[in-house]
């Protein structure tokens, strides 16, 4: 029996690179340039879509289901469009910079034990 569940297990293996963009934030990224938002806020928005912070994931998770759902039924979406350009704006804003977090010096420490007791 064992045997025969693990022969139908099939594994999905993309072409995509981890990390790379889904099918709703594709179609995110293309309802912000249809609406006219300027390349910075669309490529922000894209930056954050790949963010690891957990809080700010279910955030924008919860952001980009609501717009989905939204310009599915039909519904206007622009101003949810707006909340998520202004929550990766907030984002971009409390992020540090990747200057402050490279080390500008490496030292190794060598420390001698006389007896281990």
């Amino acid at each position: 029996m064992k045997n025969q569940l693990e022969s139908k297990v099939i594994q999905y293996f993309g072409q995509e690179e981890t990390g790379s963009l889904i099918g709703q934030e594709n179609t995110i990224l293309r309802l912000l340039y249809e609406n006219g938002y300027e390349q910075a806020e669309i490529d922000l928005v894209r930056d954050v879509f790949k963010t690891r912070n957990i809080f700010y994931k279910r955030e924008i998770d919860k952001l980009k289901r609501t717009i989905m759902r939204q310009k599915n039924k039909g519904d206007m979406y622009q101003d949810d469009l707006r909340d998520l350009v202004k929550v990766a704006k907030e984002i971009d804003k409390n992020t540090p910079d990747e200057e402050a977090l490279t080390p500008k010096k490496v030292e190794s420490v060598l420390f001698y034990v006389n007896k281990n007791e």
